[in-house]
């Protein structure tokens, strides 16, 4: 019988009475010649079972490189890294990793129904329900929506049938979203830093407050239905996104106060008017249809960036938007567009 430490080969004589110490010893079943081969061969086993020594595999599903043992001293010599618990062979691995489930976050919100994006309860229902506007001001509104493509809190505030703290309240009350003010709230640069201007003015987003112990990053927003800018928010700042709502004038101040933007830079991105089909009146494209048609074309370009594609562009042309890339010598082009009903 041979020794039951994998290192060792020592063989126990016939005949041998193993409950003698001095002739090894016997567990499980198993014989070790001494009992240092015994704890070693313990030890061995342990790291095998053990989640902290057990090697994994690289946490980017792409890569499939295996975590060395013995890696927390290596992971102090900056080999390979930990984050959110799972191991990484490279920062080129993480930040794949990332990506990939920023794609997978916005696809799978895209893939849902339309219905399962929308409040059960209607915006104008809810505003005639806590009595900030009369039945007649809602038909009103509804007939202006109908015609400029804007929401009906932006008719509203134009017809004058509302005040901007009265409809942030029902909007936050809708969404579930808690109100913040700004006035009263004094941001620090390491805060306002984690979004760069270009991105303060895509996303009309403003980072308030960092909440360490629970990885939570605070963002005044304007508008809580849209939720693909909170999605990105979350992966380009790598924190959870708690948005709490604001009125879009405050907003809009305070982005021109820390990140030096402009009137023309928060202007509300309307599509061109588009001409009908009779060749008759024009129809603008309301923003969250030039949303949803700009990340249409994002995942397709993203999916394709994978396969190698580079030399990507995306413009609003008329009531369409139109992405185009090359593929090797090869130039492609997408578009998609928007139907405008009467």
């Amino acid at each position: 019988m041979q020794c039951g430490y994998e290192k060792c080969s020592k063989n126990r004589a016939e005949g041998e009475d193993v409950a003698i110490t001095e002739q090894g010893i016997m567990r499980d079943g198993i014989w070790y010649c001494s009992h240092a081969h015994y704890e070693e061969q313990i030890t061995v086993d342990w790291n095998r079972k053990s989640k902290v020594n057990l090697k994994r595999k690289c946490r980017n599903i792409s890569c499939s490189n295996m975590r060395p043992a013995h890696f927390w001293d290596k992971l102090k010599k900056g080999e390979g890294l930990m984050k959110d618990g799972f191991w990484f062979c490279s920062p080129k691995c993480y930040e794949e990793d990332i990506k990939r489930q920023w794609e997978e976050e916005r696809e799978k919100y895209l893939s849902q129904d339309v219905k399962g994006r929308i409040h059960k309860v209607r915006f104008g229902a809810l505003l005639l329900q806590e009595g900030a506007i009369t039945a007649e001001q809602l038909e009103g509104a509804l007939a202006r929506s109908k015609k400029t493509k804007r929401r009906i809190g932006e008719s509203l505030l134009e017809l004058g049938d509302i005040s901007e703290d009265a409809l942030t309240k029902i909007l936050s009350k809708q969404e579930g979203i808690p109100k913040i003010d700004l006035s009263r709230t004094t941001l620090k640069p390491e805060v306002t830093n984690l979004l760069s201007k270009s991105q303060a003015k895509k996303y009309k987003a403003l980072p308030i407050e960092i909440l360490k112990r629970t990885n939570t990053l605070i963002i005044a927003i304007s508008d809580p239905s849209d939720r693909l800018s909170l999605i990105d928010l979350k992966y380009i700042t790598g924190y959870t996104i708690e948005p709490f709502i604001v009125p879009e004038s405050a907003l809009k101040g305070a982005l021109k106060r820390y990140y030096k933007l402009t009137d023309d830079d928060l202007k509300t991105d309307f599509l061109p008017d588009v001409p009908d089909e009779k060749g008759g009146s024009k129809r603008p494209v309301s923003t969250k249809d030039a949303i949803e048609l700009k990340n249409a074309v994002n995942v397709i370009l993203t999916s394709v960036k994978e396969k190698g594609a580079n030399n990507f562009n995306m413009q609003t042309a008329g009531n369409a938007i139109k992405g185009s890339f090359d593929y090797g010598d090869v130039k492609c082009s997408i578009e998609f567009k928007k139907s405008v009903k009467d």
